[in-house]
């Protein structure tokens, strides 16, 4: 999102709401996006396209609580 313009706060709501997912993907082992292009007046007619570089190893500070 860096180096995006976001026009309205509603649009910033839906950014943030994009940008939370993709790190929800990550923890869940999702594919992850690398660009998502939307038009909310047409929510249909967007463009998605997937990350490439394989994210199986990193770890971006999460660890899964075991039971004791």
């Amino acid at each position: 999102m860096a180096g995006k313009a976001v026009g309205a706060p509603f649009v910033g709501a839906v950014a943030a709401c994009l940008a939370i997912s993709e790190v929800l993907r990550l923890l869940h082992g999702g594919m992850l996006h690398q660009l998502i292009d939307l038009d909310l007046q047409s929510c249909a007619q967007r463009t998605l396209v997937l990350q490439t570089q394989r994210f199986d190893t990193f770890n971006p500070g999460y660890v899964g609580a075991a039971p004791p």
